[in-house]
């Protein structure tokens, strides 16, 4: 009898929730195996039954074809539970079937994903037995024996039942799914000349599944070999028809069972959507792969491999074939069965890009240098946005392979004879950086054009509620709120609406009390809309580490109660206090604003209602020329004030990034009213 800790054995089987059929598979495995310890005989058969959910007994098939499946029968007329097979069935982790790559833990699978397993066998040859019994985690197995049979016929049965969370609600529901499942994980004995024949059924529906291998798969499939690391492999490309569920991928199998499934889209993009065969036809595309070096490395639960995926992941004395250096050598036979599949969608792929370069995301026109690389990387059937992430991202690759190569190009130190050869390299080095430097300018510009978009689009007027965007959103356009430069990347930092001097800074601090705002040594209360700290550009007279500073103050549009409000007073008072403060920077050098070579900027976002602009003219701030705005200087504070209406921020950044767009044929928006 079994001794051993069964309950504890089935927790220690490995069986993952993506593999939800694979003790179903495992016990049909067994089927095909009990099939050939049989020998050559007519009639051999294996037929798997789908059990569901009450709802299968319903009369709607649509129904039916949905409902969960909570069980499934499997039958054979093989050599069945006989003695020496009974006796393996009681030995944990048997080696009796350790020459056609048993394991001998199928079983405790079956109890992984199921309540129980009813058997039920009549074996022998002329004098039948028969030999009935329940494998459960409290079941008794001691009175497993065989008895002389009630029965007319060699017949088993695996009848399992139950079917466990997670792996009730994990499996296809569609039998035609189940269909596809069984047929590839027992591709191998499907090959076979002498394979058996076998069926699967369930309520309502039959599939032949000989008549779907031969149908869908034999007739059209490929065979090759190659050898990789000294090891020989089998490859059999196949092609399948009406999948719901796979992507083209390529197969490790051992032992005629599939253990593996590694995505071709992750090493051919292209390869990323269904293929159309001669007439049209979508299908998915396998390739197998079988080998004896695969045999003797598979796992005991047959979920992967005892070898490494990748050069280096385990160390050991004797260099180790590696999964990426199978799966490379796989992949030049996957090109060969597919080639003109994949020069026809790399064609429509090809105009695709070419499209929306062109006519959408011109920023990337320097990366058609590296075109053959964009096919080969970029997966097929990409939407557009979801193209530029796509190009995006191979643009940042090749930034860094360019740093790296110029740190080695300018590292170098050529000899006399070597010269001519360094400088042609060194030429073709900065023809590519400049290409690339386009490139990045290009998608810079065009991340403006966004956030002008955005900005004019958060100035209209809310047509269900009738108001306009609050203060807040336009202030988070500029600079995000509560956060420091330390935290937002410069490429989110939109300064250059209100002065493109200002994007070159020290230090800034975004509506946070500056006594809580780090790296700032400050006892102040004071919490700006947006406080900057410039740059020094020389040392001054105190040793001060910038040149000026610049307070931000944002005020939402249409505002009308400015009397107790005002801002030109608020931003004086800002500076006021600033002025009285100390401030000490992340290097500990104090940040003297109370010295008057220190000048002040102060910038006023708001709309120039006919308040404001009262309140503009009695601080003596004269008009700008186009009249949406306000500027002077007050002596006293050695300030200089700009008070900026949204329209006239929009217009300016409109007008200076005007000719960038122009050159990038990017359309930019014209105001009827604008002059």
């Amino acid at each position: 009898m079994m001794r051993l800790n069964l309950k504890q054995r089935v927790n220690n089987t490995a069986l993952p929730r993506s593999k939800p059929l694979l003790p179903v598979l495992e016990a049909i495995v067994n089927s095909f195996q009990a099939l050939e310890e049989l020998g050559t005989v007519a009639g051999k058969f294996i037929r798997v039954t789908v059990e569901r959910d009450s709802v299968a007994f319903e009369e709607d098939a649509e129904s039916v074809a949905r409902s969960p499946i909570n069980g499934f029968i499997v039958e054979d007329n093989g050599v069945g539970f006989n003695d020496p097979n009974m006796a393996s069935f009681l030995t944990s982790d048997s080696d009796y079937k350790a020459a056609r790559g048993g394991k001998g833990v199928g079983r405790f699978m079956w109890l992984k994903a199921f309540g129980r397993a009813q058997v039920e066998s009549t074996f022998g040859n002329g004098v039948l037995r028969d030999r009935d019994f329940v494998f459960s985690l409290g079941a008794d197995l001691s009175d497993a024996g065989a008895t002389p049979s009630v029965r007319s016929v060699r017949l088993t049965k695996v009848i399992l039942k139950d079917f466990l969370t997670p792996y009730k609600e994990d499996s296809p529901r569609s039998l035609d799914i189940v269909a596809q499942r069984i047929v590839e994980h027992c591709l191998a004995f499907f090959m076979d000349p002498d394979c058996p024949s076998v069926t699967l059924v369930g309520p309502g529906e039959s599939f032949d599944l000989n008549d779907y291998f031969g149908k869908y798969i034999g007739d059209r499939a490929t065979n090759h070999t190659f050898v990789a690391g000294g090891h020989s492999f089998g490859f059999r490309g196949v092609r399948l028809y009406h999948v719901a569920e796979r992507a083209n991928a390529l197969i490790l199998a051992a032992n005629k069972r599939e253990v593996r499934s590694l995505k071709l889209e992750r090493s051919i993009p292209t390869l990323h959507a269904r293929l159309e065969d001669e007439s049209g036809e979508p299908f998915v595309y396998l390739g197998f792969v079988t080998g004896e070096y695969l045999d003797g490395n598979v796992t005991t639960e047959r979920t992967g491999f005892m070898f490494p995926d990748a050069v280096g992941e385990v160390q050991s004395v004797l260099p180790m074939l590696t999964l990426d250096e199978i799966r490379a050598a796989a992949l030049n036979l996957v090109r060969d069965d597919l080639w003109q599949f994949i020069d026809k969608l790399n064609t429509q792929k090809a105009i695709h890009i070419e499209n929306f370069i062109s006519e959408t995301a011109p920023q990337f026109q320097p990366m058609k240098r590296y075109w053959n690389e964009i096919l080969e990387h970029v997966p097929s059937g990409l939407s557009n946005d979801q193209l530029e992430i796509a190009l995006y991202k191979l643009q940042h690759e090749k930034q860094v392979e360019l740093k790296v190569r110029g740190q080695e190009i300018l590292s170098e130190e050529p000899e006399d004879a070597a010269f001519d050869g360094y400088v042609q390299r060194l030429n073709e080095f900065m023809d590519e950086l400049n290409d690339l430097g386009k490139a990045e300018l290009a998608q810079y510009v065009a991340h403006r054009k966004v956030v002008l978009d955005f900005f004019e689009k958060s100035m209209r007027v809310d047509p269900v509620t009738g108001k306009q965007a609050l203060e807040e959103t336009l202030h988070k356009i500029v600079f995000p709120m509560r956060k420091t430069s330390e935290e937002v990347p410069y490429e989110l930092q939109n300064l250059w609406l209100l002065d493109e001097r200002l994007t070159y800074h020290r230090f800034l601090t975004s509506d946070k009390k500056l006594a809580r705002t780090k790296p700032l040594d400050s006892d102040s209360e004071l919490r700006p809309d947006i406080l900057i700290f410039d740059r020094a550009m020389a040392f001054t007279e105190d040793d001060s580490p910038v040149s000026s500073f610049v307070v931000v103050e944002f005020k939402r549009p249409e505002r009308r109660d400015l009397k107790s409000d005002n801002p030109i007073s608020q931003v004086y008072g800002l500076i006021r206090e600033l002025r009285t403060n100390r401030f000490k920077d992340v290097f500990g050098r104090e940040i003297k604003l109370q010295s008057q070579t220190i000048p002040a900027y102060a910038f006023i976002v708001c709309d120039l209602t006919s308040y404001m602009e009262r309140l503009a003219e009695d601080a003596g701030l004269q008009k700008t020329p186009d009249k949406l705005g306000y500027f002077g200087y007050n002596p006293q504070l050695d300030a200089y004030v700009e008070v900026l209406s949204y329209i006239k921020i929009l217009r300016d950044a409109q007008k200076r990034n005007r000719v960038f767009f122009d050159k990038l044929n990017i359309q930019h928006h014209t105001d009827p009213q604008e002059p």
